[in-house]
């Protein structure tokens, strides 16, 4: 039976997740064109292009019932994974409670942090999760960060439980990378052009913003070149590419 690769995202049905997909199903990686995507989320969509199958998430870093269904699919179809890209997060401000400031204010930046933590932190701890137990050394994880984390101080005064769930993403692949031999991609967008960012933004430039669809085929490029390594995403002119950091 030969080997059939195929790849994994998780945060499939988001924005990011919707460019990816359709992209990558068409990609050539290590041994050949990829059989099928699987995508994962919270909140999942049977609506995209490009994924041959979805599966709901609980939410939560423990989540190993998803193993299962996975396990299926390498035993008893003869497929391999060589791609686990992990596109889940969201954006939430709030700054540092300051001297004297009322209780409401403690709990919102607990909130927000907590938000945050959960939602781009604990699920790239699930990727690589996901890497680890799948992942040969020709495969590749790719994480998302932000171009904000690369930075400490721009995240300090209004976004801190962000700064610090993305710093956390660029720490854990790290750590991957002194343990694993697969190759470990970390992406770091500035604002991604959304709806949701458009809606939320509505008189900013942009021009200036990166398409989730160049951000895709950068990652593209990445997977089947098989290299590794931390990218920051350029937009100009209309186009957007990763260059390496």
């Amino acid at each position: 039976m030969s080997v059939r690769p195929f790849g994994i995202i998780v945060g499939s049905s988001g924005a990011l997740g919707r460019a990816y997909a359709p992209i990558l199903s068409s990609s050539s990686c290590i041994n050949g064109l990829y059989k099928g995507l699987i995508g994962l989320d919270i909140n999942p969509s049977n609506d995209i292009d490009g994924l041959t199958k979805v599966l709901a998430l609980s939410g939560t870093v423990d989540d190993s019932s998803i193993i299962d269904p996975i396990n299926t699919i390498t035993q008893s179809e003869g497929a391999i994974v060589q791609a686990v890209v992990h596109c889940a997060g969201s954006w939430a401000g709030g700054p540092f409670p300051t001297l004297g400031s009322p209780n409401a204010s403690f709990s919102s930046y607990l909130t927000s942090t907590s938000s945050m933590l959960s939602s781009n932190l604990t699920s790239a701890v699930f990727a690589a999760g996901l890497a680890s137990r799948y992942l040969p050394p020709s495969g590749t994880l790719v994480l998302t960060g932000a171009s904000a984390s690369l930075s400490p101080s721009s995240c300090s005064d209004f976004m801190p439980g962000y700064g610090l769930s993305k710093m956390g993403v660029s720490n854990l692949a790290e750590m991957l990378r002194e343990e694993v031999e697969f190759k470990v991609v970390v992406v770091h967008p500035g604002t991604i052009d959304t709806k949701v960012n458009r809606d939320a933004m509505p008189d900013a430039n942009f021009d200036e913003w990166n398409s989730t669809e160049g951000i895709a085929r950068g990652v593209r490029e990445k997977i089947e070149s098989g290299e590794g390594g931390d990218f920051t995403v350029i937009t100009e002119g209309g186009k957007t590419w990763l260059e390496k950091i």
